[in-house]
Formats: structure tokens, sequence, C-alpha cells
């Protein structure tokens, strides 16, 4: 989710110069054999930002009752870690 989730809800609107920078440098320009992932270079607040999004995006998704179950399990345990 955040690789894909990254640059169209994580990002504010003054990050995304800096986003498409990043992606150009890793992804399609000069060190493209050292390609990371975005999750690799993006941090905590990020990933805060996309714990807030994720009940939504679950809300959405098409899984079962089951699947959002855990996903909601494994969330709590992040949050109490976090």
């Amino acid at each position: 989710y955040f690789d894909s989730f990254l640059p169209t809800l994580l990002l504010y609107p003054a990050e995304r110069p800096q986003y498409r920078s990043i992606r150009g440098k890793y992804v399609v320009g000069v060190d493209i054999a050292k390609e990371r992932a975005m999750s690799q270079i993006y941090g905590a607040e990020h990933l805060l930002r996309l714990i807030a999004y994720l009940p939504h995006l679950v809300a959405y998704s098409e899984l079962d009752a089951g699947s959002t179950e855990i996903i909601q399990e494994y969330l709590n345990e992040l949050l109490w870690f976090v």
C-alpha cells in the first residue's frame, strides 16, 4: 500500500516535486541500477499518514470480513508498538 499510495495520498502538494525528483533518479534516471522502493526513502510521518488513511482504504476494498479483521489486528499491534 505504501509505495502505491505515496504519490497520490500520502504526500502533501509541496512534497510532490521532491518525490518526482527522487523517483526520476532511482526508477528511470542515472541511479536506476540502485533502484529503491519509496518506502525505503520516505519515513515515519508518511507511514503515519498511511495508517490514518487505512480504515478508509480497507472499507472501500474488496476484502472479505476475515481479511479486514486481520488487517485491523495488525494495525492495532503496530499502533501499540509505535
